[in-house]
Order: structure tokens, then C-alpha cells, then sequence
């Protein structure tokens, strides 16, 4: 019967590019991870470095508040697709400190995902 041998080689070449192709989407995966990583790494070296040429000079008043607000909107769609569910708890004075927006906002942000992560 030589369309048995057929079929079954058939099946056998779509088993083959079915298990290829997984094959091709978990080193894509992996790539793509590297890729996020590096980009993390890239972008914490550029924070790190404009951290380290800011003056005192270039600070102004900050309120904390927004910077917390800030975080944790930057922070929200990652905490729910690890099922964390952040929740804020703080006093209703006003709290002020003396620095860069920015870096404060992403020194937060990063502790924040770090949290998450580990």
C-alpha cells in the first residue's frame, strides 16, 4: 500500500515543521529577551550617567507625591500581568524633598519593577 507510506511521510514531514518552527519561536523568544535586557542595561547606564553629571544647581522643589503617582502609572500594566496589585498607602501631608524629577521618578519605577520581579 504505498499511500500508506505516503501519508505517514506526510505526517511525519508536518511533524517536523511543526516542531521547527517551535523550535524558531523559542530562540526568537530568547532573542528577544537578550534584546529587552540590553535595553534595560543601556538605559540604566544613560540614567546613571546623567545622574552623575546633575548639579545641585539644576534641582528644584518636588513633590513626592507625584513622584509615587508617577511610579506607579509607569509600573501598573507590568505589575498586572504578574498579578501584583500595588496599593499606595501615605499620609495626606504634603512631602517635599529637593532633587530631579526624572531620576526620582525612575529610581522609583525601577525599585518598583525590581519588586515585582524578584
Amino acid at each position: 500500500m504505498p499511500w500508506v507510506r505516503r501519508d505517514n511521510q506526510v505526517i511525519s514531514y508536518n511533524i517536523k515543521k511543526i516542531s521547527d518552527a517551535s523550535k524558531a519561536i523559542k530562540r526568537l523568544e530568547k532573542i528577544k529577551n537578550y534584546a529587552q535586557k540590553n535595553l534595560s542595561f543601556s538605559e540604566s547606564l544613560i540614567q546613571l550617567s546623567r545622574a552623575e553629571g546633575i548639579s545641585e544647581e539644576s534641582f528644584s522643589p518636588i513633590d513626592m507625591h507625584a513622584v509615587i503617582d508617577g511610579a506607579v502609572f509607569n509600573i501598573a500594566e507590568y505589575a498586572k500581568s504578574m498579578h501584583v496589585d500595588i496599593q499606595l498607602r501615605r499620609p495626606d501631608e504634603d512631602f517635599w524633598v529637593y532633587g530631579d524629577y526624572d531620576l526620582l521618578e525612575r529610581a522609583l519605577t525601577n525599585l518598583l519593577s525590581n519588586a515585582i520581579k524578584y
